[in-house]
């Protein structure tokens, strides 16, 4: 009698193997968009440290908005790695390496930054920056993510404007 496996044997096994890879596949792919979104808040926590130190620095005011309204569908400054509007350069001094958001290939993502003046949207009078990122991997929906800082004032909610987003006063 000769020895060997059945057909629908090497059937169950093939389909067992197929089902513990798609399960491995899947696992690895949460864990990289979990990665991306860790290195996002990291660099998120880095931006707001060096824009404190520029503070505490240059009288307690923020970087300056450099980008122009109007050459801009929002005026606000990002981290792209080139083009106008980058506020990083001014934050170089108090970062290394330089931020950049994990999936910043073709200049789709960023992170964003806006410094207003006093009284806007019914703020504090003084000024003050809002810091922010749009478009997180972990991105359920529903703004702002539960974890983040939050600014708002009377006038606006940034929170809902970002998936993570920070402000701070000038000093």
């Amino acid at each position: 009698m000769k020895k060997g496996f059945t057909l629908i044997e090497l059937l169950v096994v093939i389909a067992i193997i197929g089902i513990l890879a798609t399960v491995v596949i899947l696992s690895v792919a949460k864990a990289r968009v979990k990665a991306l979104d860790a290195k996002r808040l990291s660099d998120f926590s880095q931006i707001v440290k060096a824009l404190d130190t520029f503070a505490l620095d240059n009288n307690g005011q923020f970087p300056p908005v450099t980008y122009a309204h109007g050459t801009s569908a929002s005026g606000w400054e990002t981290s792209y790695l080139d083009g106008d509007g980058n506020f990083i350069p001014a934050l170089a001094p108090y970062l290394s390496p330089t931020p950049v958001d994990p999936k910043n290939t073709d200049n789709s993502k960023a992170y964003y930054y806006y410094r207003y003046s006093g009284s806007s949207y019914g703020c504090q009078n003084a000024n003050f920056y809002i810091f922010g990122i749009i478009d997180m991997e972990t991105y359920n929906g529903s703004r702002p993510n539960p974890a983040s800082p939050g600014w708002s004032c009377s006038g606006r909610n940034w929170g809902n404007e970002f998936d993570y987003v920070t402000g701070k006063y000038s000093f």
